[in-house]
């Protein structure tokens, strides 16, 4: 092959592959003249089949991580510590009993979801825990106090370190806290003891978990008597202290009290404010004067009315002598009587003695008299009158220039009274300040001692009928799931890192050619396992023609021959990626099956190193390929003929080897050209095209390449990188045939490839 020419097919392999790659850049998912269904192949791939499949293969990795996660839950509860679990129930009472009816120093509590979450975190605090380990001196108990217990492994050696006191066990500055260990015995008990709200209920749930199942019941009850305790004591602390402090405080405001009238009286008296029933002694004395000025100008009135009249009567000549105030005269009224005895004998004498009788002139005489009397006696009432009327209207005047004085006095007070009032404001506000803290004081020195809690214990803790941890029933039945689960991630773990070619679509969708044949491994058959160690792979395919393993080698020569059908096959080339994956025994077993189907063929030994095949079918020969090729020696001396066909062998000489590149050489085409007049097929058994270049050469010489790749041993990257290898030189690779395919084990991988029904036909085979 020239320079060019071999550059040509370079270049067309490339273009094939990336046109067979298409657009995606994904391999093609199809055999020459046949295309794969690479969507059902997904499909089926992630159906409930293919997990079951992938099950029975990994079965024995499966059972080794189930039986291990079984077999370390058992070990587990074997060596692990019970634990018992003891609760008592906690009712959080809405009702409350009401001996007297007087407000509470501490309220009871309020029933409400935030409430009785507190109360849990009260339940759970490292106070009431301290308590509880004081009371119960858990400190004294081993379980909970880590400095009493007996030191493992690593306490032992610690022991014998240096600066160990060895009477105590103990580092010497840790010998306080290891004597007593109280904040550890705590920890310890913090993290035994749990509590929570059933439901929506006032319920809570106060468990506790020891080692012992008397124990947990007594710390259990022991916790939910002293969270009573604690409540009780919280309401008997809240009262002490209030009554502590309501004293000190009533002799504060009992003092301020006194501080604050005294001043009231002190500026009262200063400021002439003093007070009689009510009101100040001003007030007082304006009010009284006020009634003396009324009842003056009422008198003054009636007494001027009086004279009034007295002189209109005078004025309008009625007479005096008829005016009210003279008639209620006793003078008057017994001058008026001697007048009328007069005018009675005046008028006796006048109708007996005539007007000039001496008699009657003595009684005009009488009765001038008694008219001048009664005429005096009237002035005189006026007079009197007139008297009164000025002592009355200078008497209005005192008092009204003594009221005067006095308003201005008032006047003056009540400047003053302002600050007398906020004296007084703030003295009775400080009063009553003080009458409430010394009610308040008596009514919480009756509530001292007639506190209740807020809670009630509903269940004391009961006597463990058995250990909460561990829960055997359980923790099998979690361990026998999570066995399920964990075998089942192994084995999908180990699938998806499987690499190894396993399947006909797989093979094809991740390499990107077709599989031509699926070789047994003929252990696999159900011959007896001595006659498959006694027969060689190559002897098995003569002596059984009709098995099985001699119709894979059919299928790869007819796959072969007619890879291309507008150009037979002549030079075929059987390579593989790397060392042992049956190439050299394929290639031999090939070459006798075209024999046994009438075909002349000669396989030549290319691999120069190990020269598997010259061993295996021309052991001892002195001439061979190497010799042909530098004209020592001609080809007919250097051809075998195979023991049990008519197959043709060149091999290589035990001696023979040359660092030249005898396979590029034109000697080599020549030998070719010469082989394919004498042959109907020619193969080529090469190195392994990984390790060794000149079996890349080799392959650019055959019209085409098998790559041969172990069952479930060879990874798709390698035999991808041996193709992709072989395609850079030129070379024409139709395909992939897998070898030492394990049939029995077959089923379980791949639906897509013939060897999978093996079970149903193999009755037409003689295995």
């Amino acid at each position: 092959m020239t320079g060019a020419a071999g550059a040509a097919r370079v270049v067309q392999a490339r273009e094939e592959r990336a046109n067979d790659m298409g657009a995606g850049g994904e391999p093609p998912i199809f055999r020459k003249g046949r295309v794969s269904q690479d969507a059902i192949s997904v499909s089926n791939a992630i159906g409930l089949p293919a997990v079951v499949k992938v099950l029975r293969r990994r079965l024995r990795l499966f059972g080794a991580v189930a039986g291990a996660v079984v077999l370390a839950a058992m070990l587990f509860l074997a060596t692990t510590t019970k634990l018992y679990t003891a609760g008592a129930s906690i009712m959080i009472d809405a009702r409350k009993t009401q001996v007297l009816n007087v407000e509470s120093v501490l309220s009871g509590l309020p029933i409400d979801a935030s409430v009785i979450d507190s109360e849990v975190q009260i339940l759970l605090s490292r106070t009431l825990a301290t308590r509880v380990v004081e009371d119960m001196r858990l400190y004294n108990d081993p379980e909970f106090n880590p400095f009493l217990r007996k030191p493992g492994l690593v306490g032992g050696v610690r022991q014998l370190l240096p600066g160990v006191d060895p009477k105590n066990r103990l580092p010497n500055p840790a010998r306080a806290a290891a004597l007593d260990g109280r904040e550890a015995t705590v920890d310890n008990v913090l993290k035994r003891i749990d509590a929570k709200r059933l439901g929506v209920t006032y319920v809570l749930d106060l468990v506790f978990t020891s080692k012992d199942a008397k124990k947990s019941q007594r710390i259990a009850n022991r916790y939910a008597e002293l969270y009573l305790v604690e409540q009780l004591e919280a309401k008997f602390e809240a009262t002490r202290r209030a009554n502590t402090w309501l004293s000190g405080r009533l002799s504060e405001l009992r003092q301020e009290v006194l501080d604050k009238e005294s001043a009231v009286e002190a500026f009262r008296a200063q400021a002439g404010l003093l007070s009689s029933a009510g009101a100040t002694i001003t007030e007082q004395q304006i009010g009284d004067i006020s009634g003396q000025m009324i009842t003056a100008r009422g008198d003054l009135a009636e007494r001027e009315a009086r004279l009034a009249a007295a002189r209109s009567q005078v004025a309008s000549g009625i007479g005096a002598d008829s005016a009210g105030d003279v008639l209620k005269s006793e003078v008057i009224r017994e001058l008026r009587t001697q007048q009328a005895m007069v005018l009675r004998k005046k008028a006796e004498y006048q109708s007996m003695y005539g007007p000039l009788n001496p008699k009657m002139l003595q009684v005009n005489r009488e009765a001038d008299d008694i008219n001048r009397q009664i005429k005096e006696e009237t002035q005189r009432i006026i007079g009197s009158l007139q008297s009164e009327v000025n002592v009355a209207r200078q008497r209005l005047g005192a008092i009204q220039g003594s009221l005067g004085s006095t308003q201005s006095t008032l006047s003056r007070n009540n400047k003053e009274l302002p600050r007398l009032r906020e004296l007084e404001r703030e003295a009775q506000a400080s009063r009553t300040l003080y009458e409430s803290f010394l009610t308040r004081f008596k009514e919480t020195g009756e509530q001292s001692g007639i506190e209740q809690p807020d809670a009630q214990i509903v269940s004391r803790a009961t006597l463990p009928a058995g250990p909460s941890f561990p829960q055997v029933p359980l923790i099998m039945i979690m361990a026998i799931a999570m066995s399920q689960i964990l075998a089942a991630a192994a084995v999908f773990i180990a699938e998806a890192f499987d690499t190894r070619v396993s399947g006909v679509d797989e093979a094809e969708r991740k390499i990107g050619l077709p599989v031509l044949a699926s070789i047994p491994d003929i252990d696999s058959f159900t011959v007896k396992k001595a006659e498959s160690l006694a027969t060689s792979p190559q002897d098995y395919l003569v002596e059984r023609p009709l098995s099985s393993f001699a119709e894979a080698f059919r299928n790869l020569r007819t796959s072969l021959l007619y890879y291309d059908v507008d150009r037979p096959v002549r030079v075929a080339a059987l390579c593989s990626a790397l060392p042992g994956e049956g190439k050299t025994t394929s290639s031999l077993c090939l070459a006798r099956m075209m024999a046994l189907s009438g075909s002349s063929v000669v396989i030549i030994d290319c691999d120069l190193r190990r020269r598997s095949l010259s061993r295996m079918a021309a052991d001892g020969t002195s001439v061979g390929l190497l010799e042909v090729l530098s004209g020592q020696a001609p080809l007919e001396a250097a051809l075998c003929k195979d023991t049990l066909t008519d197959a043709m062998v060149l091999p290589v000489a035990a001696s023979a080897f040359t660092p030249k590149d005898v396979f590029g050489s034109d000697a080599m085409r020549n030998l070719l050209e010469e082989l394919k007049k004498r042959f109907d097929v020619v193969l080529f058994d090469t190195a392994p095209i990984l390790p060794i270049a000149e079996a890349r050469v080799v392959a650019t010489l055959a019209d085409a390449v098998v790559v041969l790749t172990a069952w479930r041993r060879t990874s798709h990257s390698a035999t991808r990188a041996a193709v992709d290898a072989l395609e850079s030189v030129g070379a024409q690779v139709a395909g992939i045939a897998m070898t030492r395919v394990d049939l029995k084990a077959r089923e379980q991988h791949d639906e897509s490839d013939p060897s999978h029904y093996y079970k149903s036909y193999r009755s037409y085979y003689v295995d």
